[in-house]
């Protein structure tokens, strides 16, 4: 019990911490592109193509971690799960 509590309380973190960084970033966008007005095409085309690759390389960094560490397969497992029995909770509740 002890060990699904941690990791729990992990992928909690994880969640917040996600939340965070994905305001933070949505922030720094709009500073840049009010910094660089006149120039927002380029600002905007330059943000996305770095904040793109940034997604790609997490991506890519976390399916190999993912291969490499069964907690975390089965983590991704599990909330599969849970995801499905919510959504078919909810049809059913539509009912």
């Amino acid at each position: 019990m002890g060990a699904l509590r941690r990791l729990l309380w992990t992928a909690f973190l994880c969640a917040v911490a996600g939340f965070c960084l994905l305001l933070a970033i949505a922030l720094l966008v709009a500073l840049v592109l009010a910094l660089y007005w006149e120039t927002r095409v380029i600002a905007l085309a330059v943000l996305a193509a770095v904040f793109t690759a940034g997604g790609a390389v997490a991506v890519l960094v976390v399916r190999a971690r993912a291969r490499a560490s069964y907690q975390l397969a089965a983590l991704a497992g599990a909330v599969e799960i849970v995801y499905w029995s919510v959504r078919v909770l909810g049809l059913l509740a539509r009912r």
